[in-house]
Order: C-alpha cells, then sequence, then structure tokens
C-alpha cells in the first residue's frame, strides 16, 4: 500500500493512501481536500493560502509511521474499519478548532 504525502512549500501537511500517482495528485486537486486545507491553521495562519503548488510525493518512513500509527488508533476508537484505506492523517501541529 503506497501512501503519499501532500507538502506546501516544502511542509508536509497530510499523508494518505492512494492506488497510483495518478490518483493521489487527483486528492491533492479536489475540491473538498484544498478547502479542509484552507480552513485548517497552524501558527495562526491557514494551512493552504489557495494559491500555493500543493506537491504530492511518497511518503517518507517516518510519516508513513505516523498515517500508519493515526489509522491504527482510529480503528480501535471505532472512527473507521481495518478495510477502509481512505484514511487521512494532517501532519504537524494544528491551531485547535475556536469551537473548543
Amino acid at each position: 500500500m503506497t501512501i503519499y504525502v501532500a507538502e506546501i512549500e516544502g511542509l508536509a501537511v497530510a499523508a494518505f493512501h492512494a492506488e497510483t500517482d495518478i490518483a493521489a495528485d487527483d486528492l491533492a486537486a479536489a475540491d473538498w481536500f484544498r478547502a479542509d486545507l484552507g480552513a485548517l491553521k497552524c501558527g495562526g495562519a491557514a494551512v493552504w493560502d489557495g494559491k500555493t503548488n500543493i506537491h504530492v510525493r511518497e511518503a517518507t518512513e517516518d510519516e508513513r509511521a505516523t498515517w500508519d500509527s493515526s489509522r491504527a488508533r482510529a480503528i480501535i476508537d471505532s472512527e473507521t474499519d481495518a478495510d477502509d484505506k481512505d484514511w487521512l492523517t494532517f501532519l504537524g501541529r494544528l491551531d485547535p478548532d475556536d469551537d473548543e
């Protein structure tokens, strides 16, 4: 199973599974994905400014381990099931929700 990472200006922001490089690029170009990146904040600023190129590459071993660990916790917590490979993990520290 190949895990990919979306990168913005050299910063890894999200890890996810895709069957092919093309499928990974398609996910990074999806409106819902870009909307999420624009809504999430890190250090008070949006993770994505709506203009900067989002680069997709294969995950490093550490990034894949982060994705695996996050997915395993989600399976244990019944947030997803073991057959679901469409798990997405945001990397780095995100600001807490204003509503929390």
